[in-house]
């Protein structure tokens, strides 16, 4: 299971005008925000639990610019950031070489930057595990035979596309003997299980 935050994608200029907008902005019981505002050139992020739907009825769990009012830092709130090696280090990678095999405190966030682009996966450690708050899920296409998979992930959106392309090779597609028209005779996808 993977536990995502609900995310403002503005970056406000100030914490007050972040809190502004959470003083003003009504969740559901029990949800999770992530709002990001400005600290100097710093772009700092809150996490917020509301406590009911009653706008502004919510405490912080967390602020990475080190304020603790409204509810107090949850760990030791380390940030650290991190960029890619090349495209093809995933998150998992990066994350790792950001704390060098040691184990991340509870609290602490992590910033993946990609060169060349503004692409940022922000990650934050809460129960023994890292919650993205931001960026895609890594996904990997296996192929068959019969199906040629590929998936691309836009690193500006953070759109990730699967795609599935069925060569014709007279075994996949075959020419029909009666209709002369070209239709499917084998395709063989695998296990759902190991495309995903």
């Amino acid at each position: 299971m993977i536990l995502r935050y609900t995310r403002f994608e503005k970056i406000y200029s100030s914490r007050e005008e972040a809190i502004t907008k959470l003083n003003n902005t009504s969740r559901y019981y029990a949800e999770n925000v992530a709002i990001r505002y400005k600290s100097g050139e710093k772009v700092c992020i809150m996490l917020a639990l509301y406590q009911s739907t009653t706008k502004g009825d919510y405490t912080i769990n967390y602020d990475s610019g080190g304020n603790s009012s409204g509810g107090g830092s949850i760990g030791s709130g380390a940030v650290k950031e991190v960029t890619r090696r090349n495209a093809t280090e995933t998150d998992l990678d990066a994350l790792n070489r950001a704390y060098f095999g040691s184990t991340p405190g509870e609290g602490d966030m992590v910033i993946i930057n990609t060169r060349g682009t503004d692409y940022k996966a922000i990650y934050f450690y809460h129960g023994s595990s890292w919650i993205c708050l931001s960026g895609t899920d890594e996904i990997e296409g296996r192929s068959s035979t019969t199906l040629n998979l590929s998936v691309n992930t836009d690193k500006i959106t953070g759109l990730t596309t699967i795609y599935g392309e069925v060569p014709i090779d007279n075994s996949s597609i075959v020419v029909d003997a009666v209709t002369k028209k070209l239709r499917v005779n084998i395709i063989d996808g695998g296990n759902l299980s190991d495309l995903i």
